[in-house]
């Protein structure tokens, strides 16, 4: 089950042309009950829920000079747009699938959190904040479920080539970004998916309360 603030269809349609099973629902992950409802539907629909990845997340804005703000110019209104989906809305999906995992005694829960939480960037404190935060709860959700054999991790991306990081990346930028990595070429999405299946996989099922660097050695954690 995908779901977002935006129309999911056209992903969904190339998850089924690839032989896969998908469907998506329009969730505003900051609202309660509209992530309860999105958890009822999916077990519903599937029988149980076996896997959660928390990856919604927002920056501030694609253009970048929205982005990237001296400390004394965030407001409140940025600080708490951002908190707000990024960590409220992560803890409000993983307290919403707890029950089900559980029930069922078993799941997987990944989150996105991202390389900026390791070293605090003070050119957008608000969103290196947000994933810190998120790395501090992946810990603390761990221990809270290892009990009910749930396993709590999280992925955290160096600057991933996605369509928005490309639109406010120019070729300088991208090529400083690969000069301060180990490994010379740019991460790809493929690289933060192929991270995820595994620690969401059984080949992980010993794995729980981690932060997985993907990063192509920009930051060593």
């Amino acid at each position: 089950m995908l779901c977002d603030i935006h129309d999911c269809a056209s992903v969904v349609k190339e998850i089924q042309a690839s032989g896969g099973d998908a469907s998506w629902t329009k969730v505003d992950i900051t609202i309660e009950s509209q992530v309860v409802e999105l958890m009822k539907k999916t077990a519903d629909l599937y029988g149980r829920i076996d896997i959660l990845v928390n990856n919604a997340a927002i920056t501030g804005s694609l253009e970048m000079p929205d982005f990237v703000k001296p400390i004394e110019q965030l407001t409140p209104g940025d600080w708490d747009k951002i908190l707000g989906v990024n960590v409220k809305g992560t803890f409000l999906c993983c307290k919403a699938v707890i029950p089900y995992m559980k029930e069922q005694q078993g799941g997987s829960i990944v989150n996105i959190v991202s390389t900026t939480g390791f070293i605090g960037v003070p050119s957008f404190l608000h969103y290196s904040t947000s994933k810190g935060g998120l790395m501090t709860m992946t810990r603390g959700l761990a221990r809270a479920l290892g009990e009910f054999n749930i396993k709590v991790n999280a992925v955290a991306p160096g600057a991933v080539m996605t369509e928005s990081t490309r639109a406010m990346t120019s070729e300088e930028m991208e090529k400083k970004l690969i000069d301060s990595q180990l490994l010379k070429r740019s991460l790809q999405p493929d690289d933060i998916a192929s991270a995820v299946l595994f620690l969401a996989s059984d080949e992980a099922s010993m794995i729980t309360g981690q932060v997985l660097a993907v990063n192509g050695g920009e930051y060593l954690h």
